[in-house]
């Protein structure tokens, strides 16, 4: 029974993201709180729910979406980056200039450790 209803929540999340991406806000707004009601800790529920809000125009429901998702998982420069948008869009500056340092410095990170496979891989020849 419970794996049916992961299966359904997985199946909404999915439809939610199609929805979205389609620009069907509204009907994507009510999956997204299907699931988030289904699954209150789910960081992509929280991440893409908290975008639609960004759209909406929503910005604190938005921000505070993001932070719990981040909270859950604080490694996807992804989420970093939209939450720096989301400050951004309240005014909030300085913070939104925090976040994108996040971001590049998650880019500087995965750079050098791709040169460092690299080198690895070609000591290893």
């Amino acid at each position: 029974m419970s794996e049916e209803r992961g299966v359904d929540r997985l199946h909404a999340l999915d439809e939610a993201v199609a929805l979205h991406q389609k620009g069907k806000l509204t009907a994507a707004e009510e999956l997204y709180l299907s699931a988030l009601k289904a699954a209150p800790g789910n960081f992509d529920v929280q991440h893409l729910f908290g975008l639609l809000r960004f759209q909406q125009g929503r910005m604190t429901e938005a921000l505070s979406l993001v932070e719990l998702a981040l909270s859950k998982d604080a490694s996807s420069a992804v989420a970093w980056s939209n939450h720096a948008l989301i400050l951004y869009a309240l005014e909030r500056h300085e913070a939104s200039t925090n976040g994108f340092v996040i971001i590049v410095t998650f880019v500087a990170i995965f750079r050098d450790l791709r040169v460092l496979r690299d080198f690895v891989k070609q000591q290893r020849r």
